[in-house]
């Protein structure tokens, strides 16, 4: 099983755009890959949201990722 670190680097290019923001968290998406930022009140201050904007996973630099591959869970997991 590959590690957080594993993963984000194999990922870090893919382009995601954000999603939705629920209890402190922003989400961001793209067809195959589901990532988050925050959790905590103090961290979403790190990062300035602008709708329809695209990022790369390194630009954003999630607390957690999944990712989806042919219909099948790759990895689900996060960097705590």
């Amino acid at each position: 099983m590959e590690t957080f670190k594993e993963v984000f680097e194999k990922f870090k290019d893919e382009k995601v755009v954000f999603s939705s923001y629920y209890k402190y968290a922003f989400v961001f998406k793209n067809e195959n890959v589901t990532c988050g930022v925050g959790g905590i009140a103090d961290d979403i201050y790190k990062l300035e949201i602008v709708a329809n904007e695209t990022r790369t996973l390194a630009e954003i630099e999630p607390t957690w990722i999944s990712i989806v591959k042919n219909g099948k869970t790759y990895y689900d997991g996060n960097s705590w």
